[in-house]
């Protein structure tokens, strides 16, 4: 009798392990810093810097989700700050304070290691939108002043997931590559090449 209850749980466990049942989707919260951030002339000597993102990915119209290929959606909000001095039309004095915040929402295609792995990596690429704004804070003849700077552009991202399943639940540590440019004008002169890197941790959830 003994060797069938433990025929039994072993086959019950192995079962549970394999599960290979394809998920509709998936999605991770992002949050961390980045490592160097800005490739420009004039962005430098970064001193702070957060991200915070959130991630959608769903199966590729038409393909099996058992293929590991998905639609990946990401929106981010990055803020950045620098120490840099800057010349700002209209400053008698700038105090050395600038940040520079991104919204950028990007879509691309995802591919994963299957579900029934202990550790699974996802690769993801493609193009993204993204709205910068420079600001630049000092004074005028002894009063505050403050300029703000827009700008608008086309880039691309890469990224790589290593994903750790709990059931339901998936925790993350994330690897991001944000390629895209501004031009900040009057603040800064010609175009500013923005070259992003962020690493951090993320929790989400499949269904």
């Amino acid at each position: 009798m003994r060797p069938r209850l433990s025929l039994v749980f072993g086959l019950l466990c192995s079962g549970a392990w394999a599960d290979t049942t394809p998920q509709a989707g998936e999605s991770l919260l992002h949050g961390g810093v980045s490592t160097r951030v800005v490739q420009g002339q004039t962005l430098r000597h970064e001193g702070h810097n957060f991200s915070l993102g959130l991630g959608l990915y769903g199966p590729w119209p038409g393909l099996a989700p058992a293929r590991g290929v998905s639609v990946a959606l990401e929106l981010w909000l990055l803020d950045r700050r620098f120490d840099s001095t800057v010349p700002a039309s209209g400053f008698t004095q700038v105090d050395g304070r600038m940040s520079l915040t991104s919204a950028q929402l990007t879509a691309g295609l995802r591919y994963a290691t299957p579900e029934a792995w202990p550790l699974r990596l996802a690769l993801a690429a493609g193009p993204g939108l993204y709205a910068h704004q420079l600001t630049v804070t000092g004074s005028q003849w002894g009063l505050p002043v403050r300029s703000d700077a827009r700008s608008h552009t086309l880039g691309w991202y890469a990224g790589a997931d290593l994903i750790l399943p709990l059931g339901t639940v998936q925790l993350a540590l994330s690897g991001r590559h944000w390629s895209s440019h501004g031009e900040f004008d009057p603040i800064t002169e010609g175009r500013q090449a923005l070259e992003m890197n962020y690493v951090g941790v993320g929790v989400g959830r499949r269904w």
